[in-house]
């Protein structure tokens, strides 16, 4: 079984893609890359993409998938639902669904920890 793992994650790039009514809509896709880092080194990187499923007045919630890519080591494969309201907090989990190479057949659970600064990723394995 492969280890857990704490990365820290830097924005590189982004985009959003408004496909129906104006503003967060269902259906609007938002995606973006990252850069990995452990202890400042960069170790990897990600891409993720969201698709907003449903709106309310007070929350949104987005389907996303993404891939983590950890250079010698493999690809680690996450998904999940994500709702964002004013009282969600800034915490929240998705599933490890798969990988590749030291991470072949993983599963478990990744906590993204959004703050100012890069969020930062910890990955439990079963």
């Amino acid at each position: 079984m492969a280890p857990d793992i704490q990365v820290s994650a830097k924005p590189w790039t982004e985009y959003f893609i408004d496909n129906g009514p104006r503003g967060e809509s269902p259906g609007d896709t938002f995606g973006f890359t990252e850069k990995l880092l452990q202890h400042g080194e960069r170790v990897g990187r990600d891409a993720v993409e969201c698709t907003i499923k449903r709106v309310t007045r007070r929350s949104f919630t987005m389907q996303c998938v993404g891939t983590l890519t950890l250079r010698g080591r493999g690809q680690i494969t996450i998904q999940g639902a994500i709702t964002f309201s004013e009282t969600s907090g800034d915490n929240f989990s998705l599933a490890v669904t798969g990988g590749t190479r030291e991470f072949r057949g993983v599963s478990g659970e990744m906590v993204v920890i959004e703050r100012d600064g890069p969020d930062r990723y910890r990955l439990y394995f079963d």
